[in-house]
């Protein structure tokens, strides 16, 4: 269901530029088909482009989370540790938006159930393609899919208005317009757009209907007539069109308009910028920072699918503190990727290998493009951050550390295969590799040719209590990536003051050759250096 609220909260921001765009432009305009299409263009856009911003929404999180230091090969993003807070709102807004969904879709079913049982009541006959249904106490005559219904008691002239009118909007298909911008209100129902939208679609239905009755050779002054005095009836439904659906006055004025110029139906293209607008609008981090954590949210309290600790777990945040880091690179000797101390890393596929594993389906160790979480490494840490629950047995018995997880994401950007590949105590790894397993989808990894592939992927977990947060950080390799800490500003990492050797230094920290450095270590909350402090120690 976050997934479901996540997509249609970017969809809203495009519908919401779209509709403002569509308004001042061209809803005035002399123009029906061309603003049906637009209408129909901005829905097809805000659905479509999505999926296509997937990477983008990933840069824009990352940016957000900031902080990138580089020492020569060595890559250090900074990352925030802070408390991830109770996941009681998000859950909250989801409950909402869930419920809200359901009330609309219910409407909406309910609806159409009265309308097909008006449409059983009526005595039939067939209309060319289509299915006139008398009804005598049907006031307002309407039509749906292929049945125009009328009043039994229709005077001739005005019977074969009625049925130019609603032929025309059977004609047009209008019926599927008006339930795809339903269909908008039930996923959208709390974005006034939405609506907005279904009577704009609503209005330029009947500009066109209208259209097609004149064309016919139909007197307009009788025309106005029947629409006034079929004006005071009550709509029978909102998936189907009516005579009295839309504003009178705005239709009158709207048949004595003269047709635009080629000229002025250029002002539809104005669409196109404010659909890239709306596209910039949902990159920016707080947007795709909030985006992302609307498809994390849950209904219920610790739902997940994957393995599960079954001890108890600490709900005091003060005791402990939890630092994720970020994926590890695989191009170290694979001897060291179990025993040593280091974060861990495995043997970068030779490019046979690479070849071979890709054509068996098998997962390989780097792909051209590495698979990427939704909403990029800030997203991921978050995502661990407000999941993961420190067994209380791990901090009775003071146990913290790494725990290095390596799964797969397979071309359909699903985690699966996870396993610990060097671990601390078994409640420490179990929580890992449960929250590990409750992932979101990834997007895949590609290979040089472009195509998604499985592939393998590490993070550490690092556990620490705060009440005995160690000193001394490990040692790195020189491809590893490392999470630091984060000023209390939430500044990224330009203001973090380096010490090398226990001085102070300002040269360029590329100049350091990797191979040189001994130890590294983040230090976040020195009250000398609130903007946070690397010690560097080099080999003698």
């Amino acid at each position: 269901m976050g997934a479901i609220f996540s997509y249609s909260l970017t969809v809203s921001v495009f519908l919401l530029f779209g509709y403002l765009t569509y308004k001042i432009f061209l809803a005035s305009e002399k123009q029906s088909s061309v603003n049906r299409i637009a209408l129909l263009f901005i829905y097809v856009a805000s659905v479509v482009s999505v999926p296509l911003l997937t990477l983008q929404l990933s840069s824009g999180a990352e940016a957000a989370a900031g902080g990138t230091i580089e020492l020569g090969e060595i890559v250090i993003n900074v990352v925030p540790v802070d408390d991830p807070g109770s996941p009681m709102l998000p859950r909250v807004l989801l409950g909402i938006y869930a419920a809200g969904v359901g009330v609309v879709l219910v409407s909406t079913l309910h609806g159409l159930v009265n309308l097909f049982r008006i449409v059983r009541k009526g005595e039939r006959s067939e209309l060319g393609e289509y299915t006139l249904v008398r009804l005598s106490e049907c006031r307002v005559p309407f039509s749906f899919g292929r049945y125009i219904v009328v009043g039994s008691c229709e005077p001739d002239q005005m019977m074969r208005m009625i049925i130019a009118h609603e032929g025309a909007h059977l004609r047009y298909r209008h019926w599927i317009d008006l339930v795809i911008a339903q269909m908008g209100c039930v996923v959208m129902w709390y974005n006034p757009a939405s609506w907005l939208m279904r009577e704009e679609m609503r209005q330029v239905h009947e500009y066109q209907a209208d259209e097609a009755v004149l064309a016919q050779g139909f007197s307009p002054y009788e025309y106005q007539m029947l629409l006034i005095k079929k004006a005071a009836g009550r709509r029978l439904q909102s998936l189907a069109n009516s005579l009295n659906h839309s504003n009178l006055s705005k239709r009158i004025t709207m048949m004595y308009k003269s047709e635009n110029r080629a000229v002025r139906r250029m002002r539809s293209l104005a669409l196109v910028p404010a659909l890239v607008v709306a596209a910039i609008a949902v990159q920016q981090p707080a947007v795709a920072t909030s985006i992302s954590s609307a498809r994390e949210a849950t209904l219920l309290e610790g739902e997940s699918h994957g393995t599960a600790f079954d001890g108890k777990v600490s709900e005091n945040l003060s005791d402990v503190q939890t630092f994720v880091a970020m994926p590890v690179e695989e191009t170290v000797e694979a001897e060291s990727a179990v025993e040593a101390e280091a974060p861990v890393a495995s043997v970068a596929q030779a490019p046979e290998m690479q070849a071979e594993a890709e054509a068996d389906d098998k997962p390989v160790n780097s792909c051209a493009k590495m698979p990427s979480f939704p909403g990029g490494d800030r997203a991921m840490a978050e995502f661990v951050m407000r999941n993961i629950r420190y067994p209380q047995s791990s901090i009775d018995a003071g146990e913290q550390g790494a725990v290095v997880v390596r799964f797969v994401v397979g071309k359909d950007g699903k985690v699966s295969d996870a396993t610990v590949i060097r671990g601390r105590s078994d409640a420490l790894n179990a929580e890992a590799l449960r929250v590990v397993s409750t992932m979101p989808d990834f997007e895949p990894g590609l290979n040089e040719e472009g195509k998604a592939v499985a592939c393998n992927y590490t993070i550490p977990v690092m556990f620490k209590l705060k009440r005995d947060v160690k000193k001394e950080s490990e040692k790195v390799d020189e491809t590893v990536t490392v999470v630091g800490g984060w000023n209390d500003k939430g500044e990224g990492a330009s203001k973090l003051t380096y010490f090398v050797n226990g001085e102070l230094n300002s040269d360029d920290l590329k100049s350091i050759a990797p191979d040189k450095i001994a130890k590294m270590e983040v230090v976040k909350n020195n009250p000398d250096y609130p903007d946070g402090v690397i010690y560097i120690t080099l080999k003698d």
